[in-house]
């Protein structure tokens, strides 16, 4: 039998453990956090949003997904409260079948209201998320530190993130930044992460030096998108 598509909030799927029809969804694009300021004999607005950072900042956005049951189902009752009890105001990730790939962090999922249409019982589950949808797997790239001026390319989705880097030994690191400063730092065997490395979207270039011995690094880091 070909597998009914649903919905997954925690764990706990719409078709296969609560036996409800997925009917569709809408999705809000998050809006951007705006730093507005009346400036006397000025018109209009001074927008202030990236004076201190180039960044875009964006509000949670949300999510709403549609669900049907028929009312004659005798097992209503207990799966409406299967829903809410699984559901109703919990923080989970969410993920579609039809977008297996990336979840949704939500921060809290709210059951609406259910409404009687002809022999279907209808409802959504609305969950106000982070901005950005998240890939499931982390991205990770390895390179062999060998010697002088080994680079490693990682490409990046629209979230700026800062990456975490493993390594077995002491290795030295340079990346150019968005404002196209070079930022060099010496690690020691372990895992780091840096607040002044921070990939943004699109390819972004590490170029590794040997120290002492050859090293192993892996840099991983989780991307999102819009």
């Amino acid at each position: 039998m070909e597998r009914m598509y649903g919905v997954t909030f925690g764990n706990k799927h719409s078709y296969d453990d609560w036996g409800i029809y997925w009917n569709g969804y809408s999705e809000g694009s998050p809006e951007p956090q705006r730093l507005l300021f009346e400036v006397p004999y000025k018109n209009g607005l001074l927008d202030a949003t990236q004076a201190l950072t180039d960044k875009i900042f964006y509000k949670s956005r949300t999510v709403s997904f549609d669900f049907i049951v028929h009312e004659n189902d005798k097992t209503w009752p207990e799966v409406r409260s299967m829903v809410n009890s699984d559901v109703h105001g919990k923080h989970l990730h969410v993920t579609m079948d039809t977008d297996s790939n990336y979840y949704w962090d939500a921060y809290k999922c709210t059951v609406g209201n259910y409404s009687n249409e002809e022999e279907f019982m209808k409802f959504n589950i609305e969950c106000e998320c982070f901005p950005y949808k998240l890939k499931k797997e982390v991205t990770t790239r390895s390179v062999e530190v060998t010697g002088q001026g080994i680079t490693l390319t990682c490409p990046n989705s629209d979230m700026q993130v800062n990456p975490t880097f493993t390594t077995d030994q002491e290795v030295q690191v340079a990346f150019t930044d968005y404002k196209g400063t070079i930022v060099t730092i010496a690690m020691n065997a372990g895992s780091h992460t840096f607040d002044n490395i921070e990939f943004w979207k699109g390819d972004n270039v590490l170029t590794f030096n040997k120290m002492s011995n050859n090293a192993s690094v892996t840099v991983s880091y989780r991307e999102g998108s819009l």
